[in-house]
């Protein structure tokens, strides 16, 4: 990109609400039956996106929804 030059859109990006490797609740839920657990993103996270997501326990990969509270649901609710 030279000085002075337009910046493409195409290369402009929005911040993640959580990074990469952050820490978050990850939530299971069906009915009133809700379980949690610790896990790690595995990519950058926005607020309503999927997101793959590792269970620190169990060391399972999962993808679910980031929420604003920093928490990943997975599963139905």
């Amino acid at each position: 990109l030279a000085a002075g030059a337009p910046l493409p859109t195409a290369r402009v990006r929005p911040l993640p609400d959580a990074a990469e490797g952050a820490t978050v609740k990850i939530v299971a839920g069906a009915g009133p039956l809700t379980v949690a657990a610790v896990g790690r993103l595995d990519e950058d996270a926005f607020v309503g996106g999927q997101v793959r997501v590792v269970n620190l326990t169990t060391r399972t990969a999962l993808t679910g929804t980031y929420q604003a509270d920093g928490t990943v649901r997975v599963g139905a609710f």
